[in-house]
């Protein structure tokens, strides 16, 4: 516990003024998938499909751009999976099994400047059947930095299986 408090400390003071990466990972070369956070829906009117992206009609084109990326989320088993609004701004970059972030959390303003960056509990056990039940799932891991609009550090948070340690 006091070597956790330890290196909390002096990574705090250390990144007090920059936007560094405090987070490490046991995944190597994970390919990199794109989703976008969007809504979707296809309805029948007059006997012509129309799409709609979050609630605007949009072409059949525009609609299958976003739809196909919506197979990365289920296809991420292990990846990076970067999340990024209908305007193609990026979110939130993070280690994912499908839907469960199981690593390094990086979340952005739209300017792109970094606003979070945070660990999840990694599945150092090479197994991914079950892992929700397994309690690998979205679980806070290590060091959560929180940065403002101007990329300055606004607290620290240290996190041991969810469980808030230290601010």
């Amino acid at each position: 516990m006091k070597f956790y408090l330890i290196i909390f400390i002096i990574s705090s003071t250390f990144n007090a003024y920059t936007q560094t990466d405090t987070t490490h990972s046991i995944y190597k070369n994970l390919k990199t998938k794109k989703f976008y956070s969007v809504s979707m829906r296809e309805t029948t009117q007059n006997g012509v499909t129309v799409y709609f992206i979050n609630e605007k009609q949009v072409t059949k084109n525009t609609y299958h751009t976003y739809e196909k990326t919506w197979n990365n989320m289920e296809t991420c088993t292990p990846c990076i999976l970067e999340q990024f609004n209908e305007s193609g701004v990026l979110l939130n970059k993070a280690v994912s099994y499908t839907d469960c972030l199981v690593g390094q959390y990086i979340e952005y303003f739209e300017d792109g400047k970094i606003k979070i960056i945070g660990h999840y509990k990694e599945n150092d056990t090479g197994l991914w059947d079950n892992i929700s039940d397994r309690g690998f799932c979205s679980v806070k891991h290590g060091i959560w930095t929180y940065y403002n609009e101007n990329g300055l550090i606004i607290k620290t948070e240290f996190y041991n299986e969810d469980v808030l340690i230290e601010k």
